[in-house]
This record gives C-alpha cells, sequence and structure tokens, in this order.
C-alpha cells in the first residue's frame, strides 16, 4: 500500500513539473484539409524537452487516446511526457484532430507524419538524437501510431511537400 502512495506522489511530482509546456503547431498558418480556424482545426505539439544532459538525446511523439472523440490529455499525455522527462527523454503530445470535430482518415496521418517529420526537423536545434525518434500512443493513439509505422511512405491528400515534409 505505501508503495502505491510513494509511486503516487511521485507522478504527481513529476506532473506538477511538466504541466506547463510550450505549443508548437504542426504547419505555419491554417492546417492542410482544415475545415475552419477554431483550436480544433489546427493541430499541434505540447513540447516536454528533458533536462540538459547527455546531448543529443532520444525523444517521443505522445499520441493521446479519446476514441477520436476526445484526448485523455492528462494520463495519456502530460503523464507520459513527464514520465519520459523523469528519464532523460523529451517528449512531445500531438493535439491531433478528431473524428468528434469532423475530421476522418487521412487527416490524422498527415497530422501524426507531421509531427514525426516536425520533431525530426528539429532535432539540432532541440538538441534531439533524429536517429533516436519513438511514437507510442493508447487506444485510438495506439492505432494513430500503428497507421505512422505501417504507412510511412504513404502521402495522402494535403500533404504540402514543404521543407519539413
Amino acid at each position: 500500500m505505501i508503495t502505491h502512495l510513494l509511486r503516487y506522489a511521485l507522478l504527481l511530482s513529476i506532473t506538477a513539473a511538466a504541466a506547463t509546456a510550450e505549443s508548437l503547431p504542426l504547419w505555419p498558418g491554417k492546417a492542410p484539409l482544415s475545415k475552419g480556424d477554431a483550436e480544433h482545426d489546427q493541430p499541434y505539439l505540447d513540447l516536454y524537452p528533458a533536462k540538459e544532459g547527455a546531448q543529443p538525446g532520444p525523444a517521443f511523439v505522445v499520441c493521446p487516446g479519446g476514441g477520436y472523440g476526445g484526448l485523455a490529455l492528462q494520463h495519456e499525455g502530460v503523464e507520459i511526457a513527464a514520465y519520459m522527462n523523469s528519464l532523460g527523454i523529451s517528449a512531445y503530445v500531438l493535439h491531433y484532430r478528431l473524428g468528434s470535430k469532423g475530421y476522418h482518415y487521412p487527416t490524422q496521418l498527415l497530422d501524426v507524419q507531421r509531427a514525426i517529420r516536425l520533431v525530426r526537423s528539429k532535432a539540432a536545434e532541440w538538441k534531439l538524437d533524429p536517429e533516436r525518434l519513438g511514437i507510442i500512443g493508447f487506444s485510438a493513439g495506439g492505432h494513430l501510431t500503428s497507421m505512422a509505422a505501417t504507412l510511412f511512405n504513404e502521402k495522402p491528400e494535403g500533404m504540402t511537400n514543404d521543407a519539413v515534409d
């Protein structure tokens, strides 16, 4: 019982330290295939860089679940990022577009591909090893992760083909 309480207290303290994150839109300006200008129309990453240490370091893109209807950001995003930070790993939590807001395949694939490419393109600036970039997801985010892992050569409609893509 005490072990569980200590783990929970540690997790809370780690999460509190990671609670404030800077955000970065996946695209400058309007996102491809966007249906509007609301926040839910513009996918972005919350940035949780690891503290200075052995550089360049590893990183993960984190895809929270939520059944494509919402995002379970706290326990499948922020807490995961905080845990990774405690291990010296940078984490980038993806806010992808949702089916509940009218977005369907291939929009989410476009978002996750862009997130991976964006993090990789910022590797030098963020002191990351571009060869040590992983992706993790939960529920719908796990599905999105598996799409990223298996459809990495797909070029969905709306891909910008800019320097990041």
